[in-house]
């Protein structure tokens, strides 16, 4: 003899489909699923309407702008976490923001004492290797890919 149980999840799959307008005053339709028995969660939350996926009630709108305007207003030097435009990547190599865009620190120090710009064979070597971080001129030799990778 077998022994069948109701799934406890089943009461959650039977649900009455009603179309209603959406919450926002857009004036399109959303389907909407009323079920016999609530989850206990959905017992808990507040009703605020039903919305097309996307679509917001007018508190929600304008709290939504407020947040972006004072996070428009925190960027850049303005930042609560400003660090002066530089961080260390997972390699160890310093990155440095110049007008916008990011930049390897070796390579500008390099540059500023050449007075020139890179060529894109040219690569700088770290003479102590262990600390990618140490900029100094000192520690950086300019050479070529095929002395490099001697």
């Amino acid at each position: 003899m077998t022994l069948i149980t109701e799934c406890p999840q089943q009461r959650y799959l039977e649900a009455v489909v009603k179309v209603v307008p959406c919450s926002c005053g857009c004036g399109s339709l959303v389907e909407v699923k009323r079920y016999a028995t609530f989850p206990s969660y959905m017992k808990k939350r507040k009703y605020k309407g039903h919305f097309i996926l996307g679509h917001k009630s007018k508190e929600e709108l304008e709290a939504t702008k407020e947040r972006n305007a004072k996070r428009d207003y925190l960027s850049g030097e303005d930042a609560l976490h400003w660090k002066g435009g530089k961080f260390t990547d997972k390699n160890g190599y310093v990155w440095i923001n110049v007008n916008g865009e990011f930049r390897q620190e070796h390579r500008l120090v390099v540059e500023k004492a050449l007075g020139r710009k890179l060529k894109p064979n040219e690569i700088i070597h770290h003479k102590k290797r262990g600390n990618k971080a140490n900029n100094s001129l000192s520690n950086l030799k300019l050479t070529n890919r095929s002395d490099h990778a001697r």
